[in-house]
């Protein structure tokens, strides 16, 4: 019985890794296996929202907002 479940479980695993390769190959986070500028920022940002902000941040979002309106916008990303 214990094999049985190990081996589901290495199932499970092996398709949310493959759905996790697919969010991060379409984000434009790793091309050709390579990590990219915008994956490695998404790796220094430090939220729940790593990849809406890298987004945001590669858009030019923030560039018409004035520092007051950028530390509201990330005040709302916090977590803790």
């Amino acid at each position: 019985m214990g094999r049985e479940l190990k081996e589901k479980s290495a199932l499970v695993l092996s398709k949310e890794m493959k759905a996790y390769n697919r969010v991060i190959k379409r984000a434009g986070l790793v091309d050709r296996g390579v990590v990219t500028l915008k994956g490695r920022v998404t790796c220094e940002i430090n939220s729940n929202h790593e990849i809406l902000l890298t987004d945001l941040i590669f858009t030019g979002f923030f560039n018409d907002m004035t520092p007051i309106e950028i530390a509201s916008l990330l005040s709302s990303l916090v977590h803790e």
